[in-house]
């Protein structure tokens, strides 16, 4: 337990390191060595703390992770019964702690202006002949007439465009037949000028041979 009654083991204490090998071979002692032992134990761990501080304060999440030891710190340990050195320490700590800003800014709703409700006004509209209406105004009625004027030329340059693309597919596939019926047609007459030259030179070869 970390409460200490007795005062005078408090004011008897010194702090000096702790071997490894104490730790693992402690023993029951007297109550004064078990007084100064947690003292000591407490002080090694203020020190750790503090080193802490200083190796992680530049980290982002520092508050959040050091928030349990400052509530340890400031309401759960018996800083009263300590000596003045180590309340001198865990107000050191706690102020270190303290002073460190935080890193980053917390996440908030994005503040937009209210949107206004839509009011629902009636529109007048002209009505000239029964069951048709009509803008109510004149510069509604020709903004009307340039809106359906303007899809009609649309549509009729949609069919122009259409028309010229099928035109120019047919050309482009009539211009290809007709290299390719070209490209054919000297085949042919590569094929029969070689034919004929193969027939005059066998001729040539069976009069030789004749002769012979």
């Amino acid at each position: 337990a970390l409460p200490i009654c007795n005062k005078q083991d408090v004011e008897t204490w010194e702090k000096k390191m702790i071997p490894l090998q104490t730790l693992i071979e402690l023993k029951e002692s007297s109550e004064t060595e078990m007084n100064h032992f947690r003292l000591t134990c407490i002080a090694l761990s203020l020190d750790l703390v503090q080193r802490c501080v200083c190796l992680y304060g530049s980290l982002p999440a520092f508050m959040e992770i050091f928030q349990p030891i400052r509530s340890l710190l400031s309401e759960h340990l018996p800083v009263a019964e300590f000596p003045k050195h180590l309340k001198d320490t865990v107000q050191d700590v706690l102020k270190e702690i303290e002073s460190k800003e935080n890193h980053y800014r917390p996440l908030v709703f994005q503040k937009k202006k209210p949107v206004p409700m839509k009011m629902y006004t009636p529109k007048v509209m002209e009505i000239l002949d029964f069951g048709k209406k009509q803008g109510s105004s004149r510069q509604e009625r020709e903004r009307k007439r340039l809106i359906h004027k303007h899809k009609r030329e649309f549509k009729g340059a949609v069919r122009e465009i259409r028309r010229d693309s099928q035109f120019l597919a047919r050309q482009q596939i009539s211009e290809i037949m007709e290299r390719d019926a070209e490209r054919k047609n000297k085949v042919k007459q590569l094929f029969n000028s070689l034919s004929n030259q193969e027939g005059d030179w066998k001729a040539l070869k069976r009069q030789k041979i004749g002769r012979a």
